[in-house]
């Protein structure tokens, strides 16, 4: 092998971002995606019109909440959240917290279903919400599309502290709900947009760069530091740095995204393998790097998102369980977690060698192999062609297991917070 040839095929960052590249949704059902997608938000929205629901104009952004999954693919839009923005209905004066980052919305004069002690409440809206959703996907039963297809509608949420966190609407095709859930799920957590024009953050929080310096966005949503306990009336602050880079930017992160998806299914970590998750460590990647996350690559954007998940504590946020059968269930529940979160923990480790590196070592090779023959084994794979052997020329190379001679990869300190 030529020095040319060893050195392409041991550019792990390179390799990493073509992987990514390769396994993005092809136009004709990235259409289908979308447009079942509109079709079911549209039922959604009317129905809450129908109901007069608190929530009627709340979830015009649902639709970029939207992923499709069938067993090892995801697919997402380009405008991917993990949050559904929505605005207050009623005037509220902020009183900011620089030393833990949150903010508390006083409102002395209005009352309302959102308010508890002249307070907005993060349990009162998320239980409003999971009341309105339960109703609502009950009603409309089903939906189904044009060509066929039937969507079997569905409602759960993930709880912290005994309340909703994260909501969980799915529409999974009627075909095969009970084996193999094939099927879009809005997975989403509720956040308070404001305008910075109107309502400005104090300078210690980082805003991207705009024209006028004021025509930004920022969130405050429920989730507080899990070690100091729920506090309803505290939100967290959170400025949405993905909504200001370019398309092509948004589109690397959604294949990041996918990819990293792929490689925790193949490792069979399927508690970390899910929607949810992986959007959310996202966010809490773009948070960690401020004005620099236009800059990180894919292989970077992954990495980062994976460690998140993996150090950032999320078994606090869980199906609510009461009776000692479930407790049971919890305890095994437990249990899986921590041996998925130990083979999760192994493959941070080895792309995190490998990146430092730039190098693809064997385990990388390894990752890779059980990925593809996962692919095979759930009869997904696609028919092998140039575009196959371009990626086992990228990948292959006479590379030396590296692992025992590098240094161990060092958690983030905010990882452990």
């Amino acid at each position: 092998m030529s020095n040319s040839e060893e050195a392409k095929s041991s550019d792990f960052i390179g390799s990493i971002g073509q992987l990514a590249h390769q396994y993005a949704p092809d136009v004709k059902s990235h259409r289908t995606f979308i447009h079942d997608v509109f079709t079911l938000c549209g039922r959604i929205e009317e129905q809450l019109l129908k109901n007069n629901s608190i929530f009627k104009n709340s979830l015009s952004n649902l639709n970029s909440t939207a992923v499709f999954v069938n067993g090892e693919n995801i697919e997402l839009p380009i405008n991917f959240e993990v949050f559904l923005p929505m605005h207050l209905p009623l005037p509220v004066e902020m009183e900011f917290d620089e030393e833990k980052r949150t903010v508390t919305l006083h409102n002395t004069n209005i009352a309302h279903p959102f308010n508890y002690n002249k307070l907005i409440n993060s349990k009162c809206i998320n239980n409003l919400l999971k009341t309105e959703l339960l109703r609502i996907v009950q009603q409309i039963g089903s939906v189904e599309m044009g060509a066929g297809t039937i969507y079997e509608l569905s409602y759960d949420s993930l709880c912290m502290s005994r309340c909703p966190f994260v909501h969980q609407i799915k529409a999974f095709k009627k075909s095969n709900v009970e084996e193999h859930p094939c099927g879009i799920r809005f997975d989403f957590v509720v956040a308070l947009e404001f305008e910075g024009s109107k309502m400005p953050l104090p300078s210690y929080y980082y805003v991207p760069p705009t024209s006028d310096g004021l025509s930004y966005k920022w969130y405050a949503y429920s989730l507080v530091g899990l070690q100091e306990g729920f506090r309803a009336a505290a939100w967290a602050v959170l400025v949405p740095k993905w909504h200001s880079v370019d398309i092509g930017q948004r589109i690397r992160a959604a294949s990041a995204i996918q990819l990293l998806y792929r490689l925790l299914w193949s490792r069979e970590c399927y508690l970390f393998a899910n929607a949810f998750s992986v959007k959310f460590g996202f966010t809490m990647t773009t948070e960690g790097a401020g004005e620099a996350y236009p800059l990180m690559s894919t292989s970077e954007l992954l990495i980062t998102t994976l460690g998140h998940q993996i150090f950032r504590n999320f078994s606090h946020i869980n199906r609510m369980q009461s009776n000692q059968r479930n407790l049971v269930l919890n305890e095994q529940s437990t249990e899986k977690l921590c041996e998925q979160q130990q083979r999760a923990k192994d493959m941070y480790d080895m792309l995190s060698k490998g990146f430092h590196l730039n190098f693809i070592a064997r385990a990388c090779m390894k990752l890779y192999s059980q990925m593809m023959l996962r692919m095979k084994e759930d009869g997904k794979a696609e028919a092998s062609g140039s575009g196959a052997d371009t990626e086992t020329a990228v990948l292959d190379s006479n590379v030396e297991a590296t692992e025992a001679a590098t240094e161990p990869v060092t958690v983030p300190a905010q990882w452990l917070n």
